[in-house]
């Protein structure tokens, strides 16, 4: 598939997740409810106004679920409505339970009636948890209306009868029962309703996918690996997500290829054309492949990461002089150029600040072996910890660069700098060198 179709495709799909996730009116509400249950039970519990004892560790274990289940929810709302809706049934199930035990710790220190106003808060918030269950099973819009208020119905008679005993048995200091598994089985039976109908779509895709795969030659996918497919799936966004990082992973291959292997190749081209020496052409030929095999054993990798910015600027010099005529000198401002023997390493910049500061030193001296064969270039580098400051200047005797005129013939090397200095918070300067001679090209980290 070609770039603009891997984007084209990208863009469907993100559109088609876009629409299956918007955050529906019932999922609102229902955050809304949990969230007043949830804040309503934990208020209970700190301010106490009903003078319970103080509460032990087990107390606060349902609190701590329905905070972990809004915490859930708002991370997951947007793009797993699934996992969002079952979040919101175990929090509001949690804080009831909380309220529930509240009640009974009442009754048991006063030995009496409980008071009304906590007792009518019980009840409420026995309420939520089959009202949001409710809300899931008949939140897609998909089942007919008859459908919809049966549930609803047979959902509010159940829970009225069942919430009635709760109460009773909290008031007179029970626990559980009958009526607390029968409220529990009404809350999951309505939670499997909306799971049915969320997981069978996607479970049905994923076999499709998985057959498909089968009937083109492939082998049989592993447990694990079917488990991925039926994520993708069910949760909307992620396979246009994963096809966006494979295009962005191409268009970085692509800038490699741009900065290392073309240059070989344009000269072994230009060598062909005007009938230079096979040598010659034989020699450009040889840099390419090794270009390439640089790039497969990731071989700039190891010098910079392993050895540091200064290392790895060095490599670059002693490739560029060795592949063309151009001389490279490195200056090191702040400190020596090495550590005396025994003192301890300098203090590195972060990982991703060297990689973009050797990235732009790359394709500025690419930039001067094409447009200013023969000169001379200077790398000035001061660099630690907390900054890095680069400048490639070269005496070439070529015009200014224009950056627009680049941009319009394709040429990208100046928009790949860029890209790479915005991409770790850096600064790039683009002007001429001194005595308003060659190309100076500046990277500062902070920007």
């Amino acid at each position: 598939m070609s770039g603009a179709g891997v984007t084209r495709a990208v863009t469907e799909a993100t559109a088609a997740g876009t629409a299956r996730v918007r955050v529906s009116v019932a999922m609102k509400l229902a955050t809304l409810t949990t969230a007043v249950l949830v804040a309503s039970s934990l208020a209970l519990r700190v301010l106490n106004p009903f003078g319970l004892p103080a509460p032990d560790a087990s107390d606060w274990v349902p609190h701590l679920w329905a905070l972990a289940a809004l915490t859930l929810v708002a991370l997951t709302h947007t793009w797993a409505p699934t996992l969002a809706w079952s979040a919101l049934i175990v929090g509001s199930t949690a804080s009831a339970l909380a309220v529930e035990g509240m009640v009974r710790e009442y009754r048991a220190l006063t030995g009496g009636e409980a008071e009304l106003v906590l007792s009518a808060l019980l009840a409420a918030a026995l309420a939520v948890p089959p009202i949001v269950a409710a809300a899931y099973a008949t939140s897609d819009g998909r089942r007919p209306r008859s459908v919809a208020a049966i549930a609803w119905g047979t959902a509010s008679l159940v829970s009225a009868v069942l919430i009635v005993g709760l109460v009773r048995r909290a008031l007179e200091g029970e626990r559980g029962g009958i009526p607390a598994w029968a409220w529990l089985a009404v809350i999951g039976g309505l939670t499997a309703i909306g799971l049915e109908r969320d997981l069978r779509p996607a479970f049905g895709r994923t076999r499709a996918r998985l057959r498909a795969g089968e009937a083109a030659g492939a082998r049989p996918v592993a447990a694990f690996s079917a488990l991925r497919v039926f994520v993708d799936e069910l949760v909307p966004g992620r396979e246009a997500g994963r096809a966006e990082a494979v295009e962005s992973e191409r268009g970085r291959l692509a800038a490699d290829l741009h900065a290392e292997v073309l240059p070989s190749l344009r000269r072994a081209l230009a060598e062909a054309e005007g009938g230079g020496t096979v040598e010659r052409l034989a020699a450009d030929l040889r840099a390419a492949v090794d270009e390439v095999e640089a790039l497969l054993l990731a071989r700039r990798s190891i010098v910079l990461e392993e050895m540091g910015l200064l290392a790895g600027l060095e490599w670059l010099a002693e490739r560029t002089e060795d592949r063309s005529d151009v001389r490279v000198e490195i200056l090191v401002d702040g400190g020596p150029a090495f550590p005396s023997p025994g003192a301890a390493p300098p203090a590195r910049p972060p990982r991703d600040v060297e990689r973009a500061a050797f990235r732009v030193a790359q394709l500025a001296l690419d930039n001067v072996v094409r447009h200013a064969p023969g000169a001379s270039v200077s790398v000035r580098l001061a660099a630690d910890a907390a900054l890095v400051r680069l400048r490639i200047e070269d005496d070439g005797s070529g015009p200014a660069i224009d950056e627009a005129a680049a941009a319009r013939g394709g040429r990208r090397g100046l928009a790949d700098m860029r890209a790479e200095a915005r991409a770790c918070g850096a600064a790039l300067d683009v002007g001429r060198g001194d005595g308003d001679t060659g190309t100076a090209i500046g990277f500062r980290w902070p920007g």
